[in-house]
């Protein structure tokens, strides 16, 4: 994938060494289970075979031995013993691999979870990370697939040899024929794989738009917009479309190569009927016994069915070790925002030195040659139109983007520098992005993963309580365990947009960090709500830093500092009453919402 991560090449020893790991972390023991019953299951049916032929040689009477009845008896409680032994062997191996392959899917799913949770923030603004991320998740499988496939291609080709020397001794051609007739098929067989994975990673985004429709079908946020705009039949018509035309490109490369599976196949069992009609003829000429055609039946069948396993599994082995590759690719995609190694307790101040910024795969400049300065205690506000770059500059705060040119100072040393788990510590932010989770009101304040949090129920609903969302903490009945959603529990609670944006904001007030941005934090709340959360801001960050954005300028009270943004700069900088008289661009913006509400609207 391009925009994501170059495919890495890796050989099959690294693929199979990756896959028996993560079997090995898995669980020890059914990996051991699992390899000792793949190797003995062949060594049975094999000792099968020859028990089926000498009890046919002894019940037609042309093996003459002393106390037949006794030998005869022998042999059956031996092939009764054998075949009761490979049922349980099947049937341990069945559930041994079911519990085994749920503690892998288990460790790939973690490690996957990682990979996202981990990832830099722009991969999601590219549409290939979702088409990788689609194709990762739907290959996933093939980590276990490929650790077994290796086992059955060795426990086949083991089989395949033993019986290969048993039919050498007497009928080599036919051996040989049997073997090569097995290639066709295994020549078929692994095109029509390579073409299959082929077209789903072609499909990959197309499959991601056919289930987006369905999924924003069934989801309550895109509920009432398809209603009221009619966009049912729309969304139907897409979905139709996309999936007639992915169905098509799956049925004709399914048609061809269902039709050559047939020619292929037709070969060996044409061989394998004129080899047992050789042993048949043999057999009426007496060179053969009896039991030797049932021998031979199961034998020649045997051949071809391990050939086919191990050349199969050979190309599983191989396709999916593609698969694989695909995986380990975007394991190892390689992350821009790095980690530093100095280590961050408190900020002190926070500086943009000539900082431009583009996002990533544009040439657009959203920020130009921004310079300013934060220090300790400081309230700033940013000021600027939509697209101005307001929330870009949090985001290079909160180092989820590095800048494209100039850099960013925290107590004077490069934002780089330092570790990102003790800058993101150092600060909290209410985000115009910020969601809550459709689980319990506690979690959704107290989403920090930290002992000292633990158990602090008084804090959490002082938190709320100074977020103005009283009316939250009374639908709930005081009970912080309620779900605000109905997504997971019927007890659950729905929230209005307001709801939602003052129970994001408890979760900042709850932190109680140092330093704190806030990103339109009223955007949503009617105007009580919001004087009464800019004046908590005030009283709980008194002597703390603030970083906020709002387009009501009236709550600019609360700021020391105003930074106003045009176009990606920075064009005035001051306090509100330095830049009212200045009468700039923050003058006529304020002027421009002052002038809506004058006295003489209300008389």
């Amino acid at each position: 994938m391009s925009g994501v991560c170059k495919m890495k090449k890796i050989s099959w020893i690294y693929t199979i060494k990756y896959c028996l790991y993560l079997a090995w972390k898995a669980s020890k023991k059914y990996t051991i289970i699992r390899i000792v019953i793949k190797f003995t299951l062949p060594i049975i049916a094999i000792l099968v075979s020859y028990l089926i032929a000498n009890i046919t040689n002894i019940l037609s009477g042309q093996v003459l031995i002393g106390k037949s009845e006794t030998i005869f008896l022998f042999f059956m409680v031996l092939l009764l013993c054998m075949k009761i032994l490979s049922l349980a062997f099947n049937k341990i191996h069945t559930y041994i691999s079911q519990n085994h392959n749920e503690l892998l899917d288990r460790e790939i799913n973690l490690k996957i979870m990682d990979i996202c949770i981990n990832s830099d923030i722009e991969m999601y603004d590219n549409p290939e990370y979702y088409d990788h991320l689609e194709i990762i998740h739907r290959d996933s499988q093939a980590i276990v697939n490929i650790l077994w496939s290796v086992l059955d291609f060795i426990s086949a080709l083991l089989s395949f040899g033993g019986v290969l020397a048993i039919i050498c001794n007497s009928e080599p051609l036919f051996a040989l024929i049997i073997t090569v007739s097995a290639i066709p098929v295994a020549i078929v067989s692994h095109h029509f794989t390579k073409k299959n994975y082929d077209l789903s990673v072609k499909q990959a985004n197309e499959e991601r738009e056919k289930f987006y429709y369905t999924a924003i079908s069934s989801q309550k946020s895109y509920s009432q917009i398809i209603r009221i705009n009619k966009m049912g039949e729309w969304i139907k018509r897409k979905y139709h479309n996309l999936w007639k035309k992915l169905f098509l490109e799956r049925k004709q490369l399914h048609k061809k190569n269902y039709i050559y599976d047939v020619l292929v196949k037709a070969i060996p069992e044409i061989v394998i009927g004129g080899a047992l009609i050789n042993v048949g003829l043999k057999v009426i000429q007496g060179i053969y016994l009896v039991g030797d055609y049932a021998l031979y039946t199961g034998l020649f069948t045997q051949l071809y069915t391990q050939i086919t396993m191990a050349v199969e599994n050979a190309i599983d082995v191989y396709d999916n070790k593609i698969k694989i590759e695909n995986i380990l690719t975007f394991n190892q995609a390689p992350c821009k925002i790095v980690s530093g190694e100095c280590s961050l307790n408190e900020i002190e101040t926070i500086e943009f030195r000539n900082v431009y910024f583009s996002y990533p795969g544009t040439d657009v400049e959203v920020l130009k040659s921004v310079s300013f300065k934060i220090k300790k205690g400081e309230k700033i506000a940013l000021v600027g139109l939509n697209g101005s770059g307001k929330t870009t500059i949090l985001k290079l705060i909160l180092r989820f983007y590095d800048p494209t040119v100039g850099e960013i100072l925290i107590n004077g040393i490069n934002i780089k520098k330092y570790k990102l788990d003790d800058l993101r510590m150092c600060m909290d932010c209410y985000s115009q992005n910020s969601i809550n989770l459709p689980f319990s009101v506690r979690k959704n304040v107290n989403t920090r993963d930290n002992n000292q949090y633990l158990n602090n129920d008084m804090g959490i609903i002082k938190a709320m309580e100074y977020a103005h969302a009283k009316d939250v903490l009374k639908e709930c009945g005081g009970n912080l365990s309620r779900y605000i959603s109905r997504f997971f529990s019927d007890e659950g609670i729905e929230l209005s947009e307001g709801q939602h944006q003052k129970v994001a904001i408890s979760r900042v007030f709850f932190s109680n960090r140092k330093f704190v941005i806030f990103d339109e934090p009223s955007s949503s709340l009617d105007p009580e709500a919001e004087d009464k959360i800019f004046k908590s801001i005030e009283f709980l960050f008194d002597e703390k830093t603030v970083f906020f954005t709002s387009h009501r300028l009236t709550n600019l009270f609360l700021a020391d500092k105003i930074l106003v943004l045009e176009k990606g700069k920075i064009i005035e900088n001051g306090t509100k009453d330095e830049l009212m008289k200045k009468k700039g661009r923050f003058y006529s913006l304020y002027q421009y919402q002052a002038e809506k509400f004058v006295t003489s609207d209300f008389v």
